[in-house]
């Protein structure tokens, strides 16, 4: 399948599906992989590749862009913290930090559909976006 940035993806399958089924656990779905670039991500990405593609930033969106297992939860509570709640006292402090600064690429890892959970004027978003879209929301400011 073909893609509105020009990449193609073809479902990993046989021997190396097998393989990869070893390392990737939890992805039942399976994986496919994307070129050019090699990339392997999950089947579900395939699903939202032109959403997150054409993903329309604001000037008032921040990204927040970590290594996994690096602190992404704590760097996503302090900059809503910092934007949304100087005064420690904003009422939507006691929700989930990931209904407040959701994810962009959740959809293809959650089957759960979700509303827009948006709670202020700006958007908080994590990013593993690709590094296109990383440039244009920098190329925005």
């Amino acid at each position: 399948m073909k893609f509105l940035s020009g990449h193609e993806a073809k479902a990993i399958e046989g021997e190396e599906w097998k393989r990869q089924k070893s390392h990737w656990l939890g992805y039942a779905d399976g994986l496919v992989r994307f070129s050019p670039g090699g990339w392997v991500l999950p089947t579900p990405f395939t699903k939202f590749a032109d959403k997150y593609y054409d993903f329309k930033f604001r000037s008032t969106d921040v990204l927040v862009h970590t290594w996994a297992k690096c602190g992404t939860t704590w760097t996503q509570e302090i900059v809503w913290t910092m934007r949304n709640n100087p005064d420690l006292n904003h009422p939507m402090a006691g929700i989930s930090v990931n209904a407040r600064a959701p994810f962009l690429e959740f959809d293809m890892f959650m089957a759960i559909p979700r509303r827009n959970q948006t709670t202020t004027s700006s958007r908080l978003s994590t990013d593993s976006a690709p590094e296109r879209t990383r440039r244009m929301a920098c190329s925005s400011r």
